[in-house]
């Protein structure tokens, strides 16, 4: 999970270097058309590379035969899903979504927020770096996409690195780690100035080098964290979700949450900026690491990850 996320976040992070490299060589066009190639290469990747549907829907029906596959992660104690069944609904709108009753537990609520606090500070990063590198330091196109490398990088290396440590430790553990890097984080970069100019560029390099590994480690817990709750109500309710984990669902509502995150990131981002100040707006960022870090402290598992058939999925 945490090398897939990483390479999203390489291209997330790599593509402002790239399209401020082709504007300022070639302009607008050059941009387009390789956005325009990207597009083509995956749609070419996506009808190629054959599905895994049939696949999974095999091994599972091998589990419910009785002929589970063991492995390291498997418990030899049976998992006391108690707490997690449900009872019998009639509503129509559970029966149509049944991850909807899975929102009681509070942790998959606390998962899903946190998403929601990644898709925000990344998204921040992408709407004032730019400004801040063009007023403070006088950055054209390319310099300011030079800037994203150091994070681009940092999130490939640490995203594989935040995985082994899930499985090592715990969710709790890593998100933790994590959060407990951006704070401080957040906090130096309001006291980046202006002078002396190479000695605040190598510090901003060095600061958005720390923010792209503290991001790339919380990506993880929180997938991590709402797969293994998700599981445990499909193992304790037989049926509700039909053959197999809700996976898509679940990744769907993932995808809402980091969306939200995105679009919201870069309004409070500019809103903060204009009416506080930059150094203002990152101490703002730092509070609200600081309560995600309280929030997974309290609601995120304490105890290593094991690995489920949403997981795999």
């Amino acid at each position: 999970m945490g090398t897939v996320l990483s390479a999203a976040d390489f291209g997330a992070f790599f593509a402002p270097a790239l399209g401020g490299l082709l504007y300022q060589r070639f302009g607008i066009s050059a941009v387009l058309a390789a956005t325009c190639i990207v597009a083509i290469i995956a749609l070419l990747f996506g009808g190629v590379v054959p599905g895994t549907a049939d696949t999974k829907q095999s091994e599972g029906e091998g589990v419910e035969s009785g002929n589970p596959e063991i492995t390291e992660y498997t418990s030899l104690l049976p998992a006391d899903n108690s707490a997690f069944v449900l009872p019998p609904s009639d509503s129509k709108l559970y029966q149509a979504f049944p991850i909807i009753r899975c929102f009681r537990e509070p942790s998959l609520v606390v998962s899903i927020f946190l998403v929601l606090v990644s898709a925000i500070f990344v998204s921040v990063f992408d709407a004032t770096i730019p400004l801040h590198a063009r007023h403070t330091f006088g950055f054209d196109s390319m310099d300011i996409g030079l800037l994203f490398i150091p994070m681009a990088v940092a999130r490939v290396v640490t995203g594989p690195i935040g995985g082994w440590m899930v499985d090592k430790t715990s969710p709790r553990t890593v998100a933790l780690t994590g959060y407990a890097l951006l704070t401080p984080v957040f906090i130096s970069l309001r006291w980046v100035k202006s002078e002396p100019r190479e000695v605040a560029i190598g510090l901003y390099f060095a600061l958005l080098a720390l923010a792209g590994i503290g991001s790339a480690i919380v990506s993880v817990p929180s997938l991590v964290e709402s797969s293994s709750v998700l599981d445990r109500y499909y193992q304790a309710n037989p049926g509700l979700f039909g053959d197999r984990p809700p996976a898509g669902a679940l990744f769907g509502i993932f995808l809402a949450a980091f969306g939200a995150g995105s679009a919201v990131g870069p309004v409070i981002a500019g809103a903060l900026r204009n009416s506080i100040g930059y150094g203002n707006m990152n101490a703002v960022m730092a509070g609200i690491s600081a309560a995600a870090a309280v929030a997974a402290f309290i609601w995120l598992e304490r105890v290593p990850a094991k690995q489920s058939p949403i997981d795999e999925a």
